[in-house]
C-alpha cells in the first residue's frame, strides 16, 4: 500500500494589516518624510501659540500706524518706514 505525499501545513495567516498601520511603515522608513513633519508640526505649534507668545513678550500687533507706513526718511527712521 503506497503512502500519499505528505502534505505542507498552510501557511500561517498573518494579521491583517490596516491602511493606517501600512502607511506608518512605509512613513517611518524615509528619513525625510519624518524630518519634514517635524517641521510641519514644530510651524503649526507656532502659528497656534503666535497670539500668547507676542502678549508674553509685549508685543502688540495693533499699535502699527497702517498711515504712516510709506514714509519717507526722517530723523526717527533714518532708512524709512
Amino acid at each position: 500500500m503506497a503512502h500519499a505525499p505528505a502534505r505542507a501545513a498552510p501557511p500561517a495567516i498573518s494579521h491583517a494589516s490596516s491602511p493606517w498601520r501600512v502607511f506608518w511603515q512605509r512613513f517611518r522608513r524615509h528619513p525625510a518624510a519624518s524630518v519634514s513633519l517635524a517641521v510641519l508640526v514644530v510651524l503649526a505649534l507656532l502659528s497656534i501659540m503666535a497670539g500668547p507668545i507676542a502678549a508674553w513678550r509685549g508685543i502688540d500687533a495693533d499699535a502699527v500706524d497702517l498711515l504712516r507706513r510709506f514714509e519717507p526718511p526722517s530723523t526717527q527712521f533714518w532708512r524709512g518706514t
